[in-house]
């Protein structure tokens, strides 16, 4: 093999890594979540911390992972939370978390009758989906 068959071999196997690489990147970013927590998916609103509505936009990926974006309507202003956790049958773990101040809020709940219902720092919460 001459250096330019060299060279061009080297150039299509790193074209190939490369591919692989992205593709192998995106399809371990995010896969669907497990049908049987669908019912989470979707909009809910409920007590924010300091005052005011937490509504949250959840979506169940990677099996039981959640994630998701809230905005708070009243009260703390300028508080847009990214949202994670997990859910496990009837049981939802969200944990809130705001960049600029680098806080996080954590909620235990449990899925009664369509509501989400749970604690926030020994507080009593209820999340109710919108349709």
């Amino acid at each position: 093999m001459n250096k330019r068959q060299r060279l061009i071999a080297l150039a299509i196997l790193s074209a190939l890594f490369l591919s692989f690489s992205v593709v192998s990147a995106v399809v371990a970013a995010e896969q669907p979540g497990n049908p049987a927590y669908i019912w989470l998916n979707g909009k809910w609103t409920g007590p924010a911390p300091g005052g005011g509505t937490l509504e949250m936009e959840l979506r169940v990926v990677n099996d039981n992972q959640i994630t998701g974006s809230a905005r708070i309507a009243g009260g703390r202003k300028g508080y847009s939370p990214s949202v994670s956790g997990s859910v496990n049958n009837d049981k939802v773990q969200l944990e809130l978390y705001n960049p600029s101040s680098g806080n996080n809020v954590k909620f235990d709940l449990s899925s009664v009758e369509g509501i989400l219902k749970g604690t926030r720092k020994g507080e009593e919460v209820t999340f109710k989906k919108q349709q």
